[in-house]
């Protein structure tokens, strides 16, 4: 390396290193980092979401109960066997709401906002999961009844009469 370009390199260093001594210079970059970032990042996900759209499927397949049945592997577990593995899912899943409930009492009648804050939020997930396992079973023990009408949807369930004593029913006699 010559002389004459070590001095430049130097040079440049020297300068770059100066810009950060300019008041409010550092934030500036930092703000022009942040806004590459997010509109790379921006474009990264409508690429994304371009291509998932280019891969869904244009139709809609309803299936039946004995088409659902017809298209089981060899090797599935039994239906019995399903319906017991969502049940104790389902009443995991209430086991811990039931805890979140408690805490949620306590932090109401305690004051205390951060326990009201995560016993909303811990309730949450096992919630949505308890309708997702009730549903399959609901599914279950309406589809032999019509099984040759399209499977139940959750809109179907919720309709059904006495759907939500359902979801709190953890089925224990």
């Amino acid at each position: 390396m010559s002389n004459e370009t070590k001095k430049t390199s130097i040079g440049r260093h020297v300068a770059r290193a100066s810009l950060y001594m300019v008041p409010g210079y550092p934030v500036y970059k930092a703000f022009k980092s942040a806004k590459e970032t997010a509109s790379s990042g921006a474009k990264t996900l409508r690429d994304l979401h371009n291509e998932l759209e280019r891969q869904r499927p244009t139709t809609r397949y309803v299936r039946t109960y004995r088409e659902a049945l017809e298209r089981r592997p060899a090797d599935a577990l039994p239906l019995p066997q399903i319906a017991r593995k969502c049940l104790n899912s389902k009443r995991v899943c209430l086991t811990i709401s039931f805890a979140c409930l408690l805490y949620l009492i306590w932090g109401v009648f305690g004051g205390d906002k951060l326990a009201v804050f995560n016993s909303v939020f811990g309730a949450t997930l096992p919630l949505l999961f308890t309708v997702k396992y009730e549903h399959q079973l609901w599914q279950l023990e309406v589809g032999p009844q019509r099984p040759d009408e399209p499977l139940g949807s959750y809109r179907d369930f919720f309709r059904s009469r006495g759907a939500l004593l359902r979801l709190v029913n953890p089925r224990l006699f």
